[in-house]
C-alpha cells in the first residue's frame, strides 16, 4: 500500500510511519513524492481542511504512473 500524506511537517509524517509501520505500508511526505499544490484551506474545521487538501494531493498524485497500483 502506498500513501502520500498530505503534509509537509516532518513529526506528523514520522507519527503517520510509526501507527503505519506494522501495515507495511509505503508513506511518504507530499514533497517527498514530488507533489507540489497549494490547496486554499478554507474549511470551517479542521476535518474539512484536512478533507480539501488530501483530495487535491490525490488529483495531483492520481496523474503520476508512480503512484498507481
Amino acid at each position: 500500500m502506498k500513501i502520500i500524506v498530505a503534509t509537509g511537517n516532518k513529526d506528523k509524517v514520522k507519527e503517520i510511519r510509526e501507527i503505519m509501520g506494522d501495515m507495511g505500508a509505503c508513506v511518504v511526505a507530499m514533497k517527498e513524492a514530488g507533489v507540489s499544490v497549494e490547496a486554499k484551506e478554507d474549511g470551517s474545521t479542521f476535518l474539512e481542511n484536512a478533507v480539501i487538501k488530501a483530495k487535491a494531493v490525490a488529483a495531483v498524485a492520481a496523474k503520476d504512473d508512480k503512484w498507481k497500483e
